[in-house]
């Protein structure tokens, strides 16, 4: 930190917020280290805490808090969310996740189907897309802890281990890369996403995953397709919930993480891509249900 504050100048915002976000990180770095040494129970408590907090900074923007909509976030708060965390070390929880995520996905339509339309359909179909991100997307973080492969019983947490890195770590590479070099927007709904820092971040995770695959399971080419389809669909996520924000009028969902802005900030490319890496990898390596 000291570095980065003499070569760029400690009035320089940049600076400041690379600042921010390493210390960030280290509060990150931190819950995850103590998720671990606490076992499949510890990584249970600390997402249903991320999605808990996600799910409270998605609701607290609707500006509505009492009669039925209140009665609403009571259901999802104390109802929803504590089930969808229950679930995850049931055996057979592979099995039921799909039918979950189907169950969410129709609410998510017919939501869709019931707004008005134009703009506020667009926000209703986007809203409830965020909210199965939260309650179906990241219960399954914490269910790779459980996953027992065949080929190798104990590497559930390295499982898990292999998507964070990947994931998050191709986060910081797309902002460094859009940052050193970003000149094109990704998205005129997320401008400071650059397709610059989109082929920095995708590079970067490839080579990261292809890199992991010797701690896990995986052969390298495994290793290799699964980082592009986390990566992409961490882009996706990422841009959902961006959107999400233009409408709604905000830079950050929070001011929770230094640097970083809200918990939604920090998982929004969890939301999609943990499902699929998750069903992904009981159909590569055959785990137990």
């Amino acid at each position: 930190m000291l570095l980065i504050r003499r070569r760029l100048g400690p009035g320089n915002a940049t600076g400041r917020n690379l600042v921010d976000r390493a210390v960030g990180w280290a509060w990150i770095l931190g819950a995850l280290a103590a998720a671990y040494l606490a076992g499949p129970p510890g990584a249970v408590l600390l997402f249903a805490a991320v999605a808990a907090q996600g799910l409270r900074e998605l609701l607290s923007r609707r500006g509505v808090s009492r009669g039925r909509d209140y009665a609403s976030m009571a259901v999802l708060f104390y109802g929803a969310l504590p089930l969808s965390f229950a679930l995850v070390p049931w055996s057979g929880y592979g099995r039921v996740s799909p039918v979950i995520g189907l169950a969410g996905l129709g609410l998510v339509l017919a939501a869709w189907s019931s707004s008005p339309p134009g703009d506020a359909r667009r926000r209703a179909f986007r809203f409830h897309l965020g909210l199965l991100g939260t309650l179906w997307g990241l219960p399954h973080v914490a269910a790779l802890w459980y996953l027992r492969p065949q080929a190798a019983p104990a590497s559930g947490p390295l499982l898990a281990g292999f998507l964070l890195l990947v994931v998050q770590s191709s986060d910081v590479a797309q902002y460094v890369s859009g940052r050193l070099l970003g000149r094109h927007p990704l998205s005129a709904r997320s401008p400071s996403k650059t397709w610059e820092g989109f082929a920095g971040g995708l590079l970067f995770s490839v080579g990261l995953g292809t890199l992991l695959h010797g701690s896990t399971p995986f052969t390298w080419r495994q290793a290799a397709a699964l980082s592009l389809g986390v990566y992409l669909l961490g882009v996706a996520g990422g841009l959902l919930l961006s959107s999400v924000k233009r409408d709604l009028g905000l830079k950050d969902w929070s001011a929770l993480l230094p640097g970083h802005g809200g918990m939604l900030d920090r998982v929004d490319s969890l939301l999609l891509s943990a499902p699929v890496y998750y069903h992904l990898v009981r159909l590569l390596l055959g785990t137990a249900p």
